[in-house]
């Protein structure tokens, strides 16, 4: 059974150690307040660091996606995004098999600009074409088991230190971010593996042609 997210925060001030726990979210306490606050920064700042499989979205980008009278040299056009993309891994084209790794090798050329307050694409590419993306993903029960216990010790880290006043919360955060980070990186590694016969290369390996 998929954690929840009151869960998560119940398991995080587990591994704090003050032996606290709240009801809900919403409740007043302190606790409370600081996972209100945490929660979705800590997570947002997780799926920014690496390609996590469950938080890849794939998003076909139109026309109406085209901001129009805006200039952003040297590129052609300029493009919206998806209200949750944090991180966009490639574009390519619309009969493009994404799932082979030659789409990623020979991937469009793009980059980005910060306008009206919000970051938008830039590309020499017409539109349609496909972005895939790394999405904000809000929806805990997709989290996999070895991201969630990564931001557990993550989440500690970030509250840690106010809950425990001191130099003893102060090492208890430290503490928590150095295990946090070590099984963020290895959840990232168990990750990739997921789905591999979807990145061998359509070549053989020079290598391996060496060898015949």
């Amino acid at each position: 059974m998929a954690l929840t997210k009151l869960d998560i925060c119940n398991n995080t001030l587990d591994l704090i150690g003050q032996g606290s726990h709240i009801d809900d979210l919403t409740e007043n306490s302190k606790e409370a307040d600081l996972f209100r606050r945490n929660f979705d920064a800590t997570v947002r700042r997780c799926l920014a660091k690496y390609d996590f499989n469950f938080a890849r979205k794939d998003e076909v980008i139109t026309s109406d996606n085209l901001l129009t009278n805006v200039v952003s040299l040297p590129w052609t056009y300029t493009y919206s995004l998806p209200t949750d993309c944090l991180r966009v891994l490639y574009i390519c084209d619309l009969d493009s098999d994404s799932r082979v790794e030659t789409i990623r090798r020979e991937k469009e050329r793009f980059n980005f600009r910060q306008i009206s307050g919000s970051t938008k694409l830039v590309t020499d590419k017409k539109a349609p074409f496909i972005i895939e993306y790394i999405a904000n993903i809000e929806d805990v029960s997709l989290f996999s088991d070895v991201f969630t216990e990564a931001l557990e010790y993550l989440l500690g880290a970030r509250i840690a230190s106010a809950l425990i006043h001191g130099t003893t919360g102060l090492q208890i955060a430290s503490s928590l971010l150095q295990q946090g980070s070590i099984l963020l990186h290895n959840a990232s590694c168990i990750d990739a593996q997921q789905g591999a016969d979807s990145i061998q290369p359509l070549e053989t390996p020079s290598i391996i042609s060496a060898r015949n």
